[in-house]
């Protein structure tokens, strides 16, 4: 767990956790190019476990646009693909330069100190969000975190992926404290008094 913050629990499951689990146990879930692989109904849980306060974490892959269909057919509002950026290795990337500090889970990286400005992007998916989400950051034009309301819960949809080939950002010194703060929300699981936070990390292995 990191120093000030709530123990966490992770537990690393496939799609199919969706078959057997009840996902309304975790705190936060979050998506690795995963959506996709889910039937109507499966995502629809998903829309439903965000309205009663649940916290829904997509990264991007090579599968972005499949995942934000799923998204949409979901219930979700519709952030469209355009394409991707870079993927021609480390020779080209890009930076955050723009980051919405005001935003609670943005506000700790603030200080000149935090690297959330400084990790290289190789690669990432070109978002279009609509007027009812919010980009708490970005790489010039190219939104890089998205954030939507969604009934007690939000959605966020961050446009890159965990792979070394499409970023730093799984060895930058932020990741780490940027996921503890993505777990925050009143959705706490009391254990033996202890409060816990649980997340669930769903991953498709074919496309990370």
């Amino acid at each position: 767990s990191l120093p000030g913050t709530p123990m966490m629990a992770v537990t690393s499951r496939g799609p199919d956790i969706m078959w057997d689990t009840d996902i309304a146990s975790f705190q936060s879930v979050f998506l690795l190019d995963a959506i996709a692989d889910f039937s109507e109904a499966e995502a629809g849980l998903l829309h439903e476990y965000c309205s009663n306060g649940g916290t829904l974490v997509l990264f991007a892959g090579n599968r972005t646009a499949d995942c934000l269909n799923r998204l949409a057919d979901a219930g979700f509002n519709r952030i469209n693909f355009r394409g991707f950026y870079g993927g021609v290795g480390r020779f080209r990337s890009s930076m955050v330069d723009s980051a919405d500090t005001a935003h609670p889970l943005i506000a700790p990286f603030a200080e000149d100190a935090a690297d959330l400005t400084l990790f290289p992007i190789y690669k990432a998916a070109r978002l279009d969000p609509g007027k009812k989400h919010e980009i708490l950051l970005a790489a010039g034009e190219l939104p890089l975190l998205i954030r939507e309301q969604v009934g007690r819960g939000e959605l966020y949809v961050i446009g890159t992926s965990l792979s070394a080939s499409w970023s730093e950002l799984p060895t930058a010194i932020c990741f780490l404290p940027f996921g503890g703060s993505a777990t925050e929300s009143p959705k706490l699981v009391q254990e033996s008094g202890t409060v816990r936070a649980c997340i669930c990390v769903v991953v498709w292995g074919a496309s990370c």
